[in-house]
């Protein structure tokens, strides 16, 4: 194993700063909600993560100016679908603004609930806790009320790719 220390100079840049988080991979999420007219929203997150044990909490990210940020930062309840190896498809179909994201998907949940993708390898069911400034993004904080997890590979992202374990 070789090991280079590159240090800068001066401040960190957004580029170096996104070439070094790259190199941590992260799970893939698609968050999902149903506003309250019914029509469903969804957004893929590299930025999901546990927070606390008990009680159980999550947090995620969204960008200040995504197209949906208010749309998905305005709601009680959501729901993460950890994506399965498969779903590179949906990660990029539910990173893309301004298009259908839930067309001919069989979604699943309850009617009152937020939307769950078929396939993931976990689903949990949130509420809203606190939202938080974060820079450029809001930091979502949600309580876990239920959770499943599925028996398939999780898909990754790292370096600016998707991967599978």
């Amino acid at each position: 194993m070789s090991f280079s220390r590159v240090m800068t100079d001066g401040p960190v840049t957004p580029e170096t700063y996104r070439n070094v988080m790259g190199s941590l991979p992260a799970g893939v999420c698609v968050i999902t909600i149903r506003s309250a007219d019914n029509r469903l929203h969804g957004v893929t997150a590299t930025s999901f993560t546990s927070l606390s044990l008990d009680p159980p909490l999550v947090q995620w990210s969204l960008r200040r100016e995504a197209w949906s940020h208010d749309q998905m930062t305005t709601v009680e309840r959501f729901g993460v679908s950890i994506l399965s190896a498969e779903q590179e498809e949906l990660a990029r179909r539910f990173a893309t603004p301004m298009i259908d994201r839930f067309e001919a998907l069989d979604i699943h949940g309850e009617p009152d609930g937020p939307p769950f993708l078929p396939g993931a390898q976990a689903w949990i069911d949130c509420s809203t806790e606190t939202l938080l400034p974060g820079g450029d993004h809001t930091i979502v904080v949600g309580r876990v009320h239920e959770a499943q997890v599925f028996d398939v590979r999780p898909l990754l992202f790292w370096r600016g790719a998707f991967h599978s374990v």
